[in-house]
């Protein structure tokens, strides 16, 4: 039987209980906390603010898209329905 260590053998799972705390997640909650004292923010307020509204603006034009999309759909559905239709 091989060593765990070796490269050429099959290696056993890794142990999940040695791994605990070894990684890093975000705040599971999704709420940003105030920065503590003494470290700066990475972006400031107006920044955020810059960033709000070009979301807002990105947001409207993919709903503008997609709705397009759905109108153009809908016309080409309702065409080939007219036409089978009026074939029979």
């Amino acid at each position: 039987m091989t060593s765990p260590a070796d490269p050429h053998g099959i290696q056993p799972p890794p142990d999940p209980a040695a791994a605990h705390g070894a990684h890093v997640t975000a705040d599971p909650h999704g709420h940003g906390h105030a920065a503590p004292a003494g470290e700066a923010w990475y972006f400031t307020d107006e920044q955020w603010n810059q960033f709000r509204k070009s979301d807002a603006g990105a947001a409207a034009a993919i709903a503008g898209l997609m709705a397009g999309i759905f109108t153009i759909g809908l016309l080409l559905y309702s065409a080939i329905a007219i036409i089978c239709a009026n074939w029979v």
